[in-house]
């Protein structure tokens, strides 16, 4: 747990923070990045996002990642107004569909990675909403068939969630998609005393995925 007490670090760093050790402590034993690795982030919505995985492959591995990013809605939040460090964005209601292969396609062929045996090497799925598990169902079967033979997908659920996420995984279960892990992170905030102020735990589960040898 994190203890908001006498902290300094305004809400979108501590988050930051916590991604960052989530990925190093669950992420980077289920992962062997190829020699130039490409990742997406399906259903961006902060640019933290991407600063997590470009410094995740630097500290971790030495590597330099080039990191694209599609939303599932009209348009992007307001923090992509920000500076951010994607090399590829995909934002509109068509080429956000993360339910097609569209977006996954075009970043790959952007990153001239389209090619036989290559996809993503990762693929980053921060707090689905889940209010339509088809949907979701969707997308997560289209970010699994866009990996490489290597490559892992991750989501991060909100404790909220985590009814509808055992729910969705029976849906992918159904189609032999299945966590190679997937649990508590036993990350999470405490209450800042002084301001009463208490955050949603963001980061309660953690999903990792591999695509099964012969899916689709």
């Amino acid at each position: 747990m994190i203890n908001l007490d006498n902290c300094n670090l305004d809400l979108m760093d501590i988050t930051y923070n916590v991604d960052s050790e989530i990925f190093k402590k669950f992420v980077a034993p289920h992962y062997n990045p190829s020699d130039e690795p490409v990742a997406i982030c399906v259903g961006a919505t902060s640019p933290d996002e991407g600063t997590v995985l470009k410094e995740f492959h630097k500290q971790e591995y030495g590597k330099d990642v080039k990191i694209a990013a599609c939303n599932i809605r009209d348009s992007p939040g307001p923090l992509f107004y920000r500076l951010n460090p994607y090399d590829y964005l995909m934002f509109n209601i068509f080429q956000g569909d993360a339910r097609t292969s569209y977006p996954y396609l075009s970043a790959l062929e952007e990153f001239n990675a389209l090619k036989e045996g290559k996809g993503f090497d990762l693929a980053y799925i921060r707090n689905p909403d889940l209010v339509s598990l088809s949907d979701w169902e969707a997308i997560f079967l289209s970010t699994v068939e866009n990996l490489s033979n290597e490559g892992i997908a991750i989501t991060l659920i909100r404790e909220d969630d985590t009814q509808k996420y055992s729910r969705l995984l029976r849906l992918l279960n159904d189609r032999r998609v299945v966590p190679v892990f997937s649990g508590e992170t036993g990350m999470s905030f405490l209450e800042d005393s002084e301001s009463d102020f208490l955050i949603e735990n963001f980061h309660h589960t953690l999903g990792i995925f591999k695509k099964p040898e012969g899916f689709r």
